[in-house]
């Protein structure tokens, strides 16, 4: 396991690809602290969201097409993340939710991690502190992809900034027992 140290921030990795580009991000990111959270914030924030493993060593991005795009995670893989959630004016809040019974997670940081699930979903939310606001919010951790009676669902990764200005993505998952990876379906005409 490597660990990286930013700005009193500590980023687990246990994986060999992306860290230069995680670092150049934990860099310009990290959680420089914002002077005075703006009034009027119109710019809904950014992410990254990292995830190695078996079949899978990807940075998804704010700005990518979403449309086609499925995550095919190794039924009983381990895999790491970082995800990151950023605003110039400061973030509120940030959470993934993954379907219940899909995700066993470990090795979670901060320590300050909230866990709430419903029905159907679990989430792990951050959030952030208006009496000390942070241009970035990051989670990092590892997690073992479980047998799940689901063959596809959702990971839901949802942020706002403290002028709730709200970004949100859902990436497709399926589980897989062959050729985990990132597959592109075909759109039909």
């Amino acid at each position: 396991m490597i660990l990286f140290k930013t700005n009193q921030i500590t980023v687990l990795l246990s994986r060999a690809g992306h860290y230069l580009s995680l670092l150049v991000a934990l860099l310009f990111l990290g959680s420089c602290e914002v002077d005075e959270i703006p009034e009027n914030d119109v710019t809904r924030p950014s992410f990254v969201f990292y995830i190695s493993g078996p079949g899978v060593n990807v940075n998804l991005t704010d700005e990518m097409d979403y449309s086609d795009l499925v995550l095919k995670l190794a039924r009983g893989g381990e895999y790491s993340f970082v995800f990151i959630a950023s605003d110039a004016g400061a973030m509120a809040y940030m959470h993934i939710g993954v379907p219940v019974g899909g995700f066993d997670f470990f090795d979670l940081e901060p320590e300050n991690i909230d866990f709430h699930d419903n029905l159907s979903y679990k989430y792990l939310a951050l959030y952030g502190d208006r009496n000390d606001p942070r241009r970035s919010l990051i989670m990092t951790g590892d997690f073992i992809s479980q047998e799940t009676t689901s063959t596809e669902s959702s990971i839901q990764l949802y942020m706002y900034d403290f002028g709730t200005n709200i970004s949100r993505q859902n990436v497709k998952v399926r589980w897989v027992d062959q050729d985990p990876g990132i597959e592109r379906r075909l759109k039909s005409e």
